[in-house]
């Protein structure tokens, strides 16, 4: 979610200067729903004087999240874009010289993906 992300950028902002972070979004390309993210991330960024990147589907794998949802078979939405994200942000990472790489997950993140993957039988991921 933006508001997590965006508590971490603050936080890491008061601590390091603002040439030694990079803010990277993702962009899967799910119709209305990275669009808003995507403009606050940027405005933030800038108020904060932090470079901000969007890496996205597209540009990366030539196709959207939307794109691969009929060839997704017996696993979940989450699944399939859990993989692409964290191979995007591994990329970013990579591609910008990152040490670190940080990211906003939290607990209620990690049970949610959890009990999705659980209900929808996706246990062998």
């Amino acid at each position: 979610m933006v508001k997590d992300s965006v508590s971490l950028l603050y936080v890491l902002a008061k601590f390091f200067k603002s040439n030694e972070i990079i803010a990277v979004t993702v962009d899967e390309g799910i119709k209305g729903y990275r669009e808003e993210g995507i403009e606050i991330a940027s405005k933030i960024a800038s108020q904060l004087n932090v470079k901000h990147v969007v890496y996205s589907y597209r540009n990366m794998f030539q196709l959207y999240h939307d794109d691969v949802q009929e060839y997704k078979g017996k696993y979940s939405s989450c699944t399939v874009c859990g993989i692409f994200r964290r191979r995007a942000l591994d990329v970013a990472a990579k591609e910008l010289g990152a040490q670190v790489l940080a990211t906003a997950h939290n607990l209620d993140d990690i049970l949610q993906s959890y009990f999705i993957l659980l209900t929808n039988g996706d246990t062998e991921s």
